[in-house]
């Protein structure tokens, strides 16, 4: 089954150079998420080579599928990699290599996850404009 776009309206607050900052007001159905509080405004920058100025309206859409795709890589995988680090250093290294393991690996999930929503998720997100708010 497919879940439907994630939508958000937001109004620019600045734009500088290709960086856009916008005031996100989260849609309705965030509020089960807990990824941040329901019905709380944040401020997010986003790149966009579109005609924006502040003040105006956006809609912001994010696919469904990219969602799942961070969920995965941002929940998912730093326990993977923390119970298979743990797991490994305690082998090698008993009790302290454990720990010392767990640690390392949760360091490198850190890089990776980092590098991958820079370099690979240029944009997730499509705007569309509204005019002024």
């Amino acid at each position: 089954m497919k879940h439907p776009d994630l939508n958000a309206r937001g109004i620019v607050l600045g734009v500088r150079d290709s960086d856009i900052s916008v005031e996100v007001h989260p849609p309705e159905e965030c509020s089960g998420c807990g990824g941040c509080p329901a019905g709380e405004k944040r401020l997010i920058t986003i790149s966009s080579d579109l005609d924006i100025s502040p003040g105006d309206e956006l809609i912001l859409t994010l696919n469904s599928g990219m969602l799942s795709k961070l969920s995965f890589i941002i929940y998912f995988l730093p326990a993977v990699f923390l119970i298979c680090g743990f797991i490994a250093g305690y082998y090698i290294y008993g009790d302290i290599g454990g720990f010392s393991g767990a640690f390392i690996s949760l360091l490198i999930t850190y890089c990776i996850i980092r590098g991958f929503l820079t370099e690979k998720l240029n944009d997730p997100v499509r705007i569309k404009t509204l005019g002024k708010g």
